[in-house]
């Protein structure tokens, strides 16, 4: 079953995982992350109810809202760099609150990667309206990314997310079957290791409440194994 039968009335934010292990690959990864994209901007979340934030400052696409920094595994992902899921969570967050419904504006980050690309913008004016209110329940859905797999407490992005959404004056919940991490609310949908077409077989069985807010960080295993994952995807979304 689908995440928008699921949930239709849920906000969706899609972090597309660059993907590439190896700067060589980097051409790869932007038709994996371009191929993603379009499949969040043709599922039925559509532009109304969905965002997509890339790790790659290259690509052009009318869903993006947030273009971070090109990069590869060593810039973003687990466990080579220790400072990777503040930089996840750095990447995601103004996003975030364009999902929430709030503007949202680059804001003390540093103004390249480690290997020396640039940050992007994102605009005001892109916003999911209207604003949240309320205790917002956020249900992130993933792989050992979102699970932690990497830092000591397992904390992942997670953690770093809702400290940074209870500084801004938001108030969140988040919501899911799994927990694990050092910080109170640390509830997720992750399974290490996990490809889309694992997360759309089980899904459905991880549903109690539902989230205002859907944070899906999928397809790095898919793009070491080889595949796209973007039928997946697409069947994945609804």
């Amino acid at each position: 079953m689908s995440l928008f039968a699921l949930s239709p009335l849920s906000r969706l934010l899609v972090c597309v995982p660059h993907g590439s292990a190896k700067i060589a690959e980097d051409a790869r990864a932007r038709t994996f992350e371009a191929g993603i994209a379009a499949t969040v901007a043709a599922s039925s979340y559509g532009v109304a109810l969905a965002r997509v934030c890339t790790q790659t400052a290259k690509l052009s696409h009318p869903l993006n809202d947030v273009i971070t920094a090109q990069g590869d595994l060593q810039d973003y992902v687990h466990p080579r760099d220790p400072s990777g899921f503040k930089k996840m969570c750095d990447a995601i967050w103004p996003d975030f609150l364009n999902v929430c419904g709030y503007d949202a504006a680059w804001s003390g980050l540093a103004a390249t990667t480690s290997r020396g690309w640039p940050l992007g913008t994102c605009p005001v004016g892109s916003k999911i309206t209207p604003a949240l209110t309320g205790t917002i329940k956020v249900m992130c859905i993933g792989d050992s990314i979102t699970l932690g797999h990497g830092a000591a407490p397992g904390d992942s992005f997670r953690c770093l997310l809702k400290a940074r959404a209870t500084a801004y004056g938001l108030t969140t919940d988040f919501i899911g079957a799994r927990a694990n991490g050092t910080c109170a609310d640390n509830n997720h949908n992750a399974v290490s290791g996990w490809s889309i077409e694992q997360q759309d077989a089980d899904i459905a069985t991880r549903f109690g409440v539902l989230p205002d807010v859907i944070i899906v960080h999928l397809g790095t295993n898919n793009f070491i194994n080889g595949n796209t994952g973007l039928a997946a995807m697409a069947t994945f979304l609804g």
